[in-house]
């Protein structure tokens, strides 16, 4: 098999398994709810207390308490603190939009490879037409 030959062979083996790939990486996404009315990022913090004589002023932190990083008008970073009643429901929807976000991310990586692989597959085999026919001392013509 020729060189050219092999290239193109391997670029659509490529090309076949980011589809395989791409196909899995979409099933998995279709599977994540989204909650777009959520805003800002679920962050489990440590803090301190305003007690001059807590444990907490040496170092010994507590929590580890849920926030809503966020924004406010002015476009400062602020902390959201959710409330104990608020945890159960509120955390693993904030969880389930990072699961889809970093399958999103995924999805979107294997659609701009298969892309290029296809770009690539594409431009190989044109260059095979253009040439054929030729023989040695010819120019290729653009």
């Amino acid at each position: 098999m020729r060189k050219e030959q092999a290239d193109v062979k391997e670029l659509e083996n490529s090309i076949k398994d980011l589809e395989l790939q791409l196909g899995k990486a979409e099933s998995v996404l279709s599977g994540i709810k989204y909650h777009p009315e959520l805003k800002g990022t679920l962050v489990m913090k440590y803090v301190k207390c305003g007690r001059p004589s807590c444990e907490c002023q040496q170092g010994k932190l507590h929590g580890k308490y849920a926030y809503i990083k966020t924004k406010d008008e002015e476009g400062r970073q602020i902390f959201k603190y959710i409330k104990g009643k608020d945890k159960e429901t509120l955390i693993p929807l904030y969880e389930e939009n990072k699961r889809y976000k970093k399958a999103l991310a995924s999805v979107n990586k294997l659609k701009k490879a298969l892309s290029h692989y296809k770009n690539l597959l594409r431009k190989e085999k044109k260059n095979q037409n253009g040439k054929k026919g030729q023989t040695c001392g010819q120019a290729q013509k653009d």
